[in-house]
């Protein structure tokens, strides 16, 4: 069982109610989420796992009619948003310089050593794909792209999601349901981006290029 390719859709941490950090067992599949996008693979004989202090999620019961014929997964767009993460290194102030640093990376010392993460600013920017425009709906960029890797993926079906008030003038929500030619199959849940996101985000087919085709 590859459980190196299902932790990719494993959360990075054990918070919150259920511990997602990591692949599961249960009812003859070997389970992995996030809280965003799942997947799974058949696991026949396979022991279900011993539940410990935090439970493991049940999302059999998010399986079922989809039926509808299958559609390959569209090409990447390329666009990229870029997006500012706050660093959750431990910061102490040193009293010789009296910079900060983080105590993991310089052990409360003089912090000539700095997070390699956000090298002492407190806060990191990072790239990466911008959402994804999908058939009916939107898809993060970055899970977007981890489909993409798989061999072959491909979309099974297309469930709407009951939309807030709140979220008026916004893209249309839902569940994707795909699976891949090795076997793993999975959902992912729609981003609700503003119209204007969308537009700013769609692909753009250029005319021209079009024509000569």
């Amino acid at each position: 069982m590859n459980t190196d390719l299902l932790q990719r859709f494993c959360g990075n941490e054990a918070r919150g109610r259920y511990d997602l950090s990591r692949p599961f067992w249960r009812g003859g599949y070997v389970w992995a989420t996030d809280g965003r996008i799942c997947a799974r693979m058949a696991a026949p004989g396979a022991d279900d796992c011993p539940q410990g202090e935090k439970p493991y999620p049940d999302l059999a019961s998010l399986w079922s009619n989809w039926v509808e014929p299958t559609r390959p997964l569209p090409q990447m767009t390329g666009h990229t948003e870029e997006l500012t993460e706050d660093c959750d290194c431990e910061w102490v102030r040193c009293w010789r310089c009296f910079g900060h640093g983080c105590r993991e990376c310089s052990g409360g010392m003089c912090p000539d050593l700095r997070c390699a993460k956000c090298h002492g600013a407190g806060e990191y920017r990072y790239t990466r794909p911008a959402p994804q425009p999908v058939l009916a709906g939107w898809i993060a960029g970055h899970y977007a792209a981890l489909l993409h890797e798989l061999p072959e993926p491909v979309l099974v079906g297309f469930k709407p999601v009951p939309t807030p008030t709140t979220y008026e003038g916004r893209t249309r929500g839902g569940i994707y349901s795909w699976r891949c030619a090795d076997g793993l199959e999975g959902l992912v849940g729609c981003v609700q981006i503003t119209r204007d996101e969308a537009g700013k985000w769609a692909r753009v087919v250029d005319a021209k290029s079009a024509t000569k085709e």
